[in-house]
C-alpha cells in the first residue's frame, strides 16, 4: 500500500493529475498500479496508471477536468480506510458506503453458512459525538499487620490476577441509513431486505434488540466498534502505507486525518505480549507474531469488542430528523 498523505494537486485534465511538490516516483508508485483519488469534487473513484512522472500520473481510464484541490491518492490491492475517505462519503452522501467511524454489529454478522455480506450487512452506524472508555481493575489486597510498627509505614500486599471491568459509554445522533441483514442463503428481499430507514426507525430497531436476549443471534448487539487513526502497528514499527515507514528516525509525519484506521481494542502490540501465551506463537513472514488489529480496507472483516448493551437511551425531539442517543457497552465474552 502506498499513500501521498494530503497533497496540493494542481490540477487535472487530460487525463493526466499533476502535482505541485513531491515526487509519486519516489513515493513508490507504479505504472499498472490501481489508484484511488480522495477529497476530488468531480474524480473521486479508481483508476489505473497508464504512465507516470515525479509530479504527474496519466490514467487510462477519463478523467473529469479539475482545478487545484488538497486530496490524497492510494495505491494498492485494497484501499485503506481512513478519515478524509469517510469524511468524502458522508459529504459526497455516498450511503452504501463506510459513513461511520462507531458501528454495533448484531450476532449473526459472520456467522458461518451465511456468506456475501456486504460492509454493512447486519452492523448498525452510530455518530458519536463523545466517547468515554472505563477500565476498572479488580485487585484484592489485604493488610500486612505488624508493618507499620516495624517500618513506621503501613503496607498492603496485593494479588494482581488481570481482573478488570471495562466498559464504553457513547452520546450522539442516529441518522437515517441503509439497515441491511441476510437472514438466509438466498437473494430474495425478504430474507435480504436493504431498506433506507429513518433515524427514528433505527432508534426503535436498536430499543427492540436491546430488549432482545443473547441467544437471538438476528437481535443481539454484541459487538462494538470504534475506528481511531493509527500510525503504528501491531509490531511497533510505522504502518507500511505511511511515508514515514521508509525514513530512519523519521521527523515528519503523516496528519492524523491521513493515518489509516484501527478499531479500538484492549489487545497488546507483539513485544508486549513476552511472558504470554501469544510469545509461543509461531512467527508469521518472519514476523514476531501479533494479534494487534491491522488497518481497515474496502474488504476487512472488521473486528471489534465483544460484549453486551447495558443500557440504550434515546431522545425524539420535535421537528428533528436525528434522534439523541446514549449508550453503555459492557465488555464481555457473552455466551450465546
Amino acid at each position: 500500500m502506498i499513500q501521498t498523505g494530503s497533497i496540493t494537486i494542481s490540477g487535472i485534465s487530460n487525463n493526466t493529475i499533476t502535482r505541485s511538490s513531491g515526487s509519486f516516483i519516489a513515493e513508490g508508485f507504479e505504472v499498472g498500479n490501481k489508484i484511488t483519488i480522495f477529497n476530488s469534487t468531480l474524480n473521486t473513484s479508481t483508476y489505473t496508471i497508464k504512465s507516470l512522472s515525479d509530479t504527474t500520473i496519466t490514467t487510462n481510464e477519463t478523467l473529469t477536468g479539475e482545478s487545484s484541490f488538497t486530496g490524497v491518492i492510494l495505491s494498492g490491492n485494497t484501499v485503506l480506510w481512513n478519515s478524509n475517505a469517510i469524511e468524502n462519503n458522508i459529504t459526497s452522501k455516498n450511503p452504501r458506503s463506510i459513513q461511520h467511524y462507531v458501528f454495533i454489529n448484531l450476532g449473526a454478522r459472520d456467522k458461518k453458512g451465511i456468506s456475501g455480506e456486504t460492509f454493512e450487512t447486519n452492523r448498525i452506524g452510530l455518530k458519536a459525538d463523545s466517547i468515554g472508555i472505563s477500565t476498572s481493575k479488580t485487585v484484592p489486597s489485604i493488610p500486612i499487620p505488624g508493618v507499620a510498627a516495624i517500618t513506621g509505614e503501613a503496607q498492603s500486599v496485593a494479588l494482581d490476577l488481570g481482573m478488570a471491568t471495562k466498559s464504553i459509554n457513547i452520546s450522539g445522533i442516529i441518522t437515517d441509513q441503509f439497515i441491511t441483514k441476510k437472514f438466509k442463503e438466498s437473494v430474495d428481499n425478504i430474507n435480504n431486505p436493504s431498506v433506507f430507514m429513518t433515524a427514528h426507525e433505527v432508534a426503535q430497531l436498536m430499543h427492540s434488540h436491546a430488549d432482545s436476549s443473547g441467544l437471538q443471534q438476528y437481535q443481539t448487539m454484541n459487538e462494538l466498534i470504534v475506528l481511531m487513526p493509527s500510525r503504528v502497528d501491531g509490531r511497533y514499527s510505522y504502518h507500511s502505507s505511511l511515508p514515514e515507514a521508509g525514513v530512519s528516525n523519521p521527523s515528519n509525519f503523516t496528519g492524523l486525518e491521513d493515518l489509516p484506521l484501527i478499531p479500538f481494542t484492549y489487545k497488546v502490540r507483539a513485544q508486549d505480549n513476552q511472558g504470554s501465551i501469544y510469545s509461543f506463537y509461531p512467527e508469521v513472514d518472519g514476523k514476531i507474531f501479533s494479534n494487534f488489529p491491522e488497518a481497515i480496507h474496502l474488504s476487512s472483516n472488521i473486528k471489534g469488542l465483544s460484549g453486551f448493551i447495558r443500557s440504550f437511551s434515546t431522545t425524539f425531539a420535535a421537528g428533528q430528523p436525528y434522534v439523541q442517543f446514549t449508550l453503555d457497552f459492557e465488555v464481555a465474552l457473552t455466551i450465546g
